[in-house]
């Protein structure tokens, strides 16, 4: 049951990031654009949205094969593998809190109107909370 919940969890979040959420931005930037409207949601979903699309346009430019086949042929033991697998999990861990801290400082920042600057941004980041 637990793992049908986080299944349903993980899936809403993929169709959020894939569906959605381009529309949301497309529609907020047509917004500023013909209306001169902006939303405060608006400066979060064009930064989701690019940080997306480059994070895809990266992962599409590193050839798995090869490095599949390049860390396989630098292995002589299992213990090389499970050295490179620890480090890896440990960049992850690392690398999701950090977007997790960045999309949370971006989403207070955007909430937030007296630091409406880029400066804000800056020292939001920096400061935390």
């Amino acid at each position: 049951r637990t793992i049908t919940v986080g299944v349903l969890i993980c899936f809403d979040s993929f169709l959020f990031n894939f569906t959605l959420l381009p529309f949301r931005s497309l529609s907020a930037l047509l917004s500023a654009i013909f209306r001169g409207r902006v939303h405060r949601s608006t400066p979060e979903d064009l930064s989701r949205t690019a940080l997306l699309v480059i994070s895809l346009y990266f992962l599409n430019k590193v050839d798995i094969s090869y490095l599949y086949h390049y860390i396989r042929g630098q292995m002589s033991s299992y213990i090389k593998l499970y050295v490179i697998y620890n480090v890896l999990e440990v960049f992850d861990r690392l690398l999701c809190s950090l977007g997790h801290d960045i999309f949370e400082n971006m989403s207070q920042w955007t909430l937030d109107p007296s630091d409406s600057d880029w400066r804000g941004w800056i020292r939001t980041l920096f400061r935390g909370r």
